[in-house]
């Protein structure tokens, strides 16, 4: 869920339960990046290509 400027992040824990966790928008872009780069280095460990 995204406001003009907070963003609700939804998680779900191993027992099941979904929890929200408000991030300012800094926060969320932050969030965008670190993700984007462990997505990036998980191919490169899979020998697939690198964008």
């Amino acid at each position: 869920m995204m406001g003009e400027s907070l963003a609700v992040i939804v998680l779900t824990t191993v027992e099941g339960q979904r929890v929200g966790v408000p991030l300012g928008m800094q926060g969320l872009s932050d969030l965008h990046e670190v993700t984007r780069e462990a997505l990036r280095m998980l191919r490169a460990k899979d020998g697939d290509s690198v964008l």
